[in-house]
């Protein structure tokens, strides 16, 4: 296949995938998490910094950047946000096809692709597998090329990764070092890069490179942020962890159904795969004569194994199925890498003729228990499940219309009421510079309502009380500016009463019970009004 019939097939597949999520990317509306990110993306762009002024949830400060920037061009509104992660999920996808072709038959290849694209993760935390997959792609052209040149572009999207998610970046940094470790024990080839066509470019890349490290570390520390990361990784764990779930039970009163079944596996599938690549790649040294590291198939598979496992701590971190979306790119290509392995081994070739072939009842057979998963995996989830995968599982489940100036998007019936409802009493009852309060983790009504926040903290969570011991600063800035309205969602988080409000911030608790009174309800929120007003 030419060049110009690779790109062409490039461009068709980002402009498909592009047009198919645009089917859906109006459906489904999260209350609890989604506005974090477009509530932090409108302070950034109204003059707050990140890490100072706000944003003392553990995100680095890219996220807002990128996301403001769309907001400066398609205007602040929920679909302005889902368009980028329309376009960011479209470029991974194609990405990830790349990664997924250099090692296994491309028809597998599409459909470890499909897996990916029909579980994304959620609009607002799919910066994760981006920057996992972006990383994956560039140590992997790296390791086809072996040119100096692209393991600076390697090293430059790792560092460029810290600003959007810092645990992706260092593990991509510790896996580069490691593979320059394993080539140079292997006795890897001699770079090829010409030095002499490009030497002034590559200096200036260097140099960039140079600054920008430098300029990270200055900046990390001048911010207090290998502390703060420490307290977030090995102390917040303890506090804002769950259980690794059950695979035969889901509230151990019974067997889950299919489905629940299914979607539990998924926990424990990712950890049986990487144990079986540990073994292959064991195997072939075992019983191979030359150094295994010097084929860059198996360099390419040890590096989505060290991604695999490295991002795979984010859900020990803290166990929930939108987490655990998040950490599976690496999965899914190694899934689909022994699924290739399978059918060649019993003497199939994916390119099967199943009508014209004399062994077309053979590979049809074949196909199907190796296509079972990946079949199961791909109706599950585009149509069985909601805003979690942000498939067209969607379209069924909202078809209310909400007509807000910065949500005009479709919601479930039930939660469009609340919705439409909360912002307009809000907007109502409050000016525009009067501030509101919105707690526990809903910053989505600050968004939605066009009010600001009073405080430097969007969310009030266990990981900012109890690890950052903040507390009695979320009352001061309340004192300081009373917000007219508080809403405000009396749950016990994960189902667990030590993480309800009342009971890890009492300080907040005590100073809206002293100065507040309940004035409507809807759904599960509290709007409470300051008492003097």
């Amino acid at each position: 296949m030419n060049i110009n019939s690779t790109k062409l097939q490039y461009t068709f597949g980002f402009v498909f995938y592009t047009a198919y999520q645009l089917i859906f990317y109006k459906y489904g509306l999260n209350l609890w998490d989604e506005g974090a990110l477009a509530y932090g993306a409108l302070r950034f762009l109204n003059g707050e910094i990140p890490l100072v002024d706000f944003g003392f949830d553990g995100y680095p400060p890219g996220r807002y950047f990128l996301a403001a920037s769309f907001f400066k061009i398609f205007g602040v509104n929920l679909t302005s946000l889902r368009l980028m992660f329309v376009i960011l999920t479209s470029i991974m996808a194609i990405l990830f096809y790349h990664i997924s072709k250099n090692i296994m038959d491309k028809n597998f290849a599409v459909i470890s692709t499909l897996l990916l694209l029909s579980a994304p993760s959620m609009y607002y935390n799919r910066l994760f597998p981006i920057c996992t997959v972006i990383n994956i792609y560039f140590i992997s052209r790296y390791i086809n090329s072996a040119r100096k040149f692209d393991f600076a572009l390697s090293i430059l999207a790792a560092l460029l990764t810290l600003l959007f998610k810092t645990e992706i970046g260092a593990v991509s940094i510790f896996i580069l070092i490691l593979v320059l470790i394993l080539q140079t024990i292997h006795g890897h080839k001699k770079y090829s890069f010409n030095f002499k066509k490009l030497h002034f470019n590559y200096k200036i890349l260097m140099s960039m490179i140079v600054f920008f490290a430098v300029a990270s570390i200055v900046g990390a520390i001048a911010i207090n942020l290998p502390a703060k990361a420490y307290k977030f990784v090995f102390q917040m764990s303890s506090i804002w962890g769950n259980p690794f779930p059950s695979i035969l039970s889901t509230s151990g009163t019974g067997f889950p159904s299919f489905k629940e079944f299914f979607d539990l596996s998924l926990f424990y599938l990712p950890i049986i795969v990487y144990i079986a690549t540990v073994i292959l790649l064991f195997k072939r040294k075992l019983f191979s004569d030359q150094k295994i590291f010097l084929n860059k198939s198996n360099m390419q598979i040890f590096v989505l194994l060290l991604f695999g496992i490295g991002t795979y701590g984010l859900v020990l971190w803290r166990v929930g199925f939108d987490n655990l979306l998040r950490v599976l790119p690496a999965f899914y290509i190694l899934l689909c890498y022994f699924l290739c392995l399978f059918y060649r081994k019993i003497g199939g070739g994916i390119y099967m003729d199943w009508l014209g072939s004399k062994s077309a009842i053979r590979n049809f057979v074949v196909s199907i228990p190796i296509l079972l998963f990946p079949a199961l995996f791909i109706v599950n989830f585009n149509f069985h499940h909601g805003f979690y995968a942000g498939s067209i599982g969607e379209l069924r489940n909202n078809h209310i219309y909400v007509n807000l100036h910065r949500a005009r998007i479709f919601a479930n019936p039930i939660e469009a009421i609340w919705i439409e409802d909360i912002v307009s009493y809000i907007k109502q009852t409050t000016t525009e510079d009067e501030p509101i309060f919105a707690l526990p983790l809903n910053p989505i009504w600050y968004f939605l309502s066009e009010r600001k926040n009073p405080t430097a903290y969007d969310w009030v969570l266990p990981q900012t009380i109890k690890v950052l011991d903040e507390e009695q600063k979320i009352v001061d800035q309340l004192k300081n500016n009373i917000p007219k309205l508080i809403i405000y969602a009396d749950i016990a988080i994960d189902g667990k009463e030590e993480r309800r409000l009342s009971n890890y911030a009492p300080k907040v608790f005590e100073f809206i019970l002293k100065n507040y009174k309940l004035e409507k309800i809807a759904g599960p929120f509290q709007i409470l009004k300051v008492e003097n007003s």
